[in-house]
């Protein structure tokens, strides 16, 4: 009996232990990317963007180790977080070139990226990647494009050199491209659906979110959808800007003409 009270014991300290061990690290996780980012530039913090899905069995891992481990309470308040799961934030998602889940991105307070990592980390790696020890070889190669931005911002830049500043991580001067989209009017409708079609992710869902940008339309594009998929939005997408090219209400140039995106 005495034996038995002892290994109750035993088992209670270790539970005990490994609850202290464990306790939930004090990180308040947001879910708005855009309000951390200006958060993290009037305080001038980091944002760490964390990509996760509830089919992800290694964001589940993490989630119930790495997550919950007190390691984490030395770096809580150094940044501002945000947890967004892949699959209803497509569009950051793509922004920031999530190719997987768990996916982490670290934002300066500038609205660059400055590093990015796919995959597990436990705690102690997890802050040797935050304090920029273990970013060599992990990150994805994403960095803060300032110049290509610049250049998009030129006169006479490219619908291709406006979508490429759109599609990298650096979310400062978005508006401005949009607004240069919007000043060149209809003749953009026609470059941006062919960006639709492209290869890189990155590039289509950006060309499709200027193109609802500047439509206002509410169409569907799935930039993460498969091809299928995708050719059918991008000609539903096409029928309703020939629609607007026939209304005479709606300023076209005489040359524009959208045809269906091949098989």
């Amino acid at each position: 009996m005495i034996g038995k009270r002892i290994a109750v014991l035993v088992v209670l300290i270790v539970m005990i232990d490994s609850t202290c061990r464990f306790a939930f690290a004090a990180i308040n996780f947001g879910d708005d990317l855009d309000s951390a980012i200006e958060a993290g530039q009037k305080d001038s913090r980091p944002v760490v963007v964390y990509f996760t899905a509830p089919w992800c069995g290694m964001c589940v891992k993490m989630r119930g180790s790495t997550f919950r481990d007190a390691q984490l309470d030395s770096v809580a308040d150094k940044y501002h977080w945000v947890k967004l799961n892949i699959d209803d934030h497509p569009e950051a998602a793509a922004l920031l070139r999530a190719r997987g889940v768990p996916y982490t991105v670290v934002i300066d307070p500038q609205g660059i990226v400055a590093a990015a990592s796919h995959g597990y980390m436990s705690a102690s790696l997890f802050i040797r990647f935050l304090n920029g020890e273990a970013r060599s070889g992990m990150s994805s190669g994403i960095e803060g494009h300032p110049s290509l931005l610049a250049e998009a911002l030129k006169p006479g830049a490219t619908v291709d050199m406006i979508v490429a500043a759109l599609a990298s991580p650096q979310r400062q001067g978005r508006a401005m491209l949009l607004s240069c989209l919007k000043r060149q009017g209809s003749s953009m409708y026609l470059p941006l659906s062919v960006l639709m079609v492209d290869s890189r992710l990155a590039v289509r869902a950006a060309a499709g979110e200027a193109l609802a940008h500047l439509t206002g339309a509410g169409l569907k594009f799935d930039p993460f959808a498969n091809n299928t998929v995708r050719r059918e939005q991008i000609n539903q997408w096409i029928k309703w800007l020939n629609e607007q090219e026939s209304d005479p209400q709606v300023a076209q140039p005489s040359s524009t003409r959208f045809t269906r995106a091949k098989p």
